[in-house]
C-alpha cells in the first residue's frame, strides 16, 4: 500500500529547500567515476543493486514515498517547493524534454516538474502550512483491475545484478523523446514494468554508444556535456568507420540484453549466442531507423537525406560516394560500388523507417519491438524447448502492451497492436534484404579488410 507524506517526512524535507541547484550541477563532475572498457571511456555503477528502490524522477536512491511515488528527498522538497509557491518555470533548451537523472536533475526545473507530474507526483497531496497529514491511499482499483483482465497473470521483470563484468553506465545522455500518440506508461506498482525498464535501458545504451563514439574522435570532448548533440555535428559514416563503432559497441550491446530481459539470463551459453547472434542485425536495422525518425521532424521525414547508421554518424544518401570512400575496389570500380549501394537504400528498403513516422511510435511501443526482435520466433538451431521459451517470452510482451494500453484508455488498441506487428515485420524483412545486399557486396571484396559486420550479418 502506498502511504504519503507525513509531518517528519515533511519536515525532514524541509532541509532541502534552500538547497542550491547549481552546486548540485557542480558536485556531477565530481561524483562521476570512470574505467577505461575496451578503449572507450564509459562510468561504472551501471546498474542499482536489486535491493536498492530508485526515485522515479531522477532514479537517485528513494528513501520512501513521498507525494504518492518513490522518490528522494530532493525531488520531493523540490516537488513541494514548487507546488506552495505556485512556480512556472521556462525549458532552458526550449524542446521540453530535458534528461532529468540523479546528475544533472537540476539543470532544467520545467523538464523536472514535468518528469514529477508524469511520474505520479500529486500537487494535492502537498500540504502548504506543513499541518498534521492523514494519511490516504491513493486509487489504485483501476490498476489492479486492468491488470487482473489479462488472460494469465502479468510478468514483472525487476533490475538484477548484471551477469555481464563490464561497465556500462551513462555518460552522456540522450533526451527522450516526446510523441503525441501516448504518455509514457504510470505504473504504481513497486516494481517497473518490462516496457518501462526496456525504455531506460535503451536510453541507456543509446548514451553509452554515443561516448564510446564520441571517446574515438578527440575533437568532440565537449560534447560529452552536451545533454543532446547537434545535428550539424554528425558526421558523415563511412565503411571502416562503422565497423570500428559497431565492433566497439557490442559490449554495452550485450550488458544491454543482459540486464535487461531476466529471461535472456536464464538461457544456457550456446542458446544465449544463437538468439543475440540472430538479434544483432535487427537491431541495427531498427536503431538506424529510429535514431533518423528522431532526428526528421515529421513534416520532413518523407524527403530526409541522411540516415543515421550509428550514434553520431549517417549515410548521406546523396552522396554515397562518401560512405564508400574508403571501401576496397580491388573487384570493381567505385562507380559500380555507389549504385548497387543506391540500389540497397532505395524507399521500399527503408519502410521500417517510413512506418514509424505513419503510427507516431512511442519509446515504450519502440521497446516492444525489440523484445519481439529478440524472442524472434524464426531463429533457426533452436529445440524445441527453447522455441516454447521463446513464445512464453512473447507473451509477457504482448501482456505488456495490453497493460500499456488499457492504463492509458484505449479501450480499442486492436489496430495499435497491428501496427506494431506491422512495423516487426518490416524491420525482419528490411535485415533479409540487408543480409542478400551484404553478400553482394562481400563478392566484391567489401569486407575484405574487416569482415567483421559481413560476418554477424550473414546466417
Amino acid at each position: 500500500m502506498t502511504t504519503f507524506l507525513s509531518t517528519a517526512d515533511d519536515a525532514l524535507i524541509a532541509e532541502y529547500d534552500n538547497e542550491d541547484d547549481e552546486e548540485m550541477y557542480n558536485n556531477y563532475y565530481k561524483d562521476t567515476k570512470y574505467q577505461l572498457l575496451d578503449e572507450a571511456i564509459i562510468p561504472t555503477n551501471f546498474n542499482a543493486q536489486k535491493e536498492v528502490r530508485e526515485c522515479r524522477v531522477c532514479s537517485d536512491r528513494s528513501d520512501g514515498a513521498h507525494f504518492g511515488i518513490d522518490s528522494c528527498r530532493a525531488c520531493a522538497a523540490f516537488f513541494r517547493r514548487s507546488v506552495v509557491m505556485s512556480k512556472t518555470y521556462v525549458c532552458r533548451q526550449g524542446g521540453n524534454n530535458c534528461v532529468i537523472n540523479k546528475s544533472v536533475r537540476c539543470m532544467c526545473r520545467k523538464c523536472r516538474m514535468r518528469k514529477c507530474l508524469e511520474a505520479g507526483m500529486l500537487p494535492e497531496n502537498v500540504q502548504n502550512r506543513r499541518d498534521p497529514i492523514i494519511p490516504r491511499r491513493q486509487d489504485e482499483n483501476n490498476f489492479h483491475q486492468i491488470a487482473s483482465s489479462s488472460a494469465t497473470d502479468m510478468a514483472i521483470t525487476s533490475p538484477s545484478p548484471s551477469e555481464n563484468e563490464s561497465a556500462r553506465n551513462l555518460f552522456v545522455n540522450t533526451p527522450s523523446v516526446n510523441f503525441p500518440s501516448y504518455p509514457p506508461l504510470k505504473c504504481n506498482v513497486d516494481e517497473p514494468s518490462l516496457l518501462i525498464k526496456i525504455r531506460d535501458g535503451y536510453r541507456n545504451l543509446c548514451a553509452v554508444r554515443r561516448g564510446i563514439e564520441l571517446s574515438m574522435n578527440p575533437e568532440s570532448i565537449k560534447d560529452f556535456f552536451s545533454q543532446e548533440m547537434d545535428s550539424e555535428k554528425f558526421t558523415p559514416a563511412t565503411t571502416r568507420k562503422c565497423t570500428q563503432f559497431y565492433r566497439k559497441h557490442m559490449p554495452s550491446i550485450s550488458g544491454f540484453v543482459m540486464d535487461t530481459f531476466d529471461d535472456f539470463r536464464s538461457l544456457e551459453g550456446d542458446d544465449k549466442r544463437n538468439i543475440f547472434h540472430a538479434f544483432l542485425p535487427n537491431l541495427w536495422t531498427i536503431d538506424g531507423a529510429y535514431r533518423t525518425y528522431k532526428l526528421y521532424s515529421e513534416n520532413r521525414i518523407d524527403n530526409f537525406s541522411k540516415y543515421m547508421i550509428t550514434e553520431t554518424t549517417y549515410i548521406d544518401l546523396e552522396n554515397l560516394d562518401l560512405f564508400l570512400a574508403d571501401a576496397p575496389t580491388t573487384k570493381t570500380s567505385k562507380s559500380n560500388l555507389v549504385s548497387m549501394m543506391k540500389q540497397s537504400l532505395n524507399g521500399p528498403k527503408l519502410k521500417a523507417l517510413i512506418y514509424m513516422k505513419e503510427i507516431s511510435i512511442t519509446e515504450e511501443e519502440l521497446g516492444a519491438v525489440i523484445a519481439l526482435l529478440l524472442w524472434n520466433p524464426n531463429i533457426d538451431n533452436c529445440s524445441p524447448e527453447v522455441s516454447n521459451f521463446i513464445r512464453e517470452c512473447r507473451g509477457k510482451v504482448f501482456q505488456q502492451l495490453h497493460l500499456l494500453y488499457k492504463y492509458n484508455k484505449l479501450d480499442n488498441y486492436a489496430e495499435r497492436i497491428g501496427d506494431i506487428m506491422c512495423l516487426f515485420t518490416c524491420v525482419l524483412h528490411q535485415t533479409t534484404r540487408m543480409r542478400e545486399d551484404m553478400e553482394l557486396f562481400n563478392i566484391f571484396d567489401v569486407f575484405a579488410e574487416d569482415s567483421f559486420i559481413y560476418n554477424i550479418i550473414r546466417q
